[in-house]
């Protein structure tokens, strides 16, 4: 039993970078595993470049089960000189319910949408109180199936 979710990822509104140009967004989804108690990347977007509006040509197939509820969908910025791990800068992220992502298609279609607000993480979040401005990022999600209807 669960669900299986195709989603076309876009972002709008993204912020310049230091030098005031586009970002290169790219797009990370962590999910919770159990077994090992902590987060691990499940997917990663194409490289858009210089764009504060991009859409994703990579689309993501997510299968989880009844009872998973939560992933966090990070968006980063890959500068030139961050092509190796610890050079990318986190431009914000959204806690994405796979139920509520789910839910977003009526019964009758298999087609829905949600637009969620960008967010700092939580330690940055405590340091800093602006969180505005960050962005939206916007899910088109199509049911494949689900064993829960």
């Amino acid at each position: 039993t669960g669900c299986l979710l195709e989603l076309a990822i876009s972002c709008e509104d993204l912020p310049l970078n230091a030098a005031g140009k586009p970002p290169d967004p790219a797009c990370v989804l962590l999910v919770y595993s159990l077994l090992e108690r902590k987060w691990a990347e499940a997917w990663e977007s194409d490289v858009v470049i210089r764009s504060q509006t991009p859409t994703f040509q990579h689309i993501l197939r997510l299968s989880f089960p009844a009872g998973v509820a939560s992933a966090v969908l990070v968006v980063f910025d890959m500068q030139r000189s961050s092509r190796s791990k610890g050079g990318r800068k986190e431009l914000g992220r959204v806690k994405v319910n796979l139920e509520e992502l789910n839910n977003s298609c009526p019964s009758s279609l298999k087609v829905g949408s949600l637009s969620l607000e960008l967010k700092k993480n939580e330690e940055e979040q405590e340091s800093s109180q602006e969180s505005s401005g960050l962005g939206r990022v916007s899910f088109v999600v199509e049911r494949i199936k689900d064993d829960n209807f």
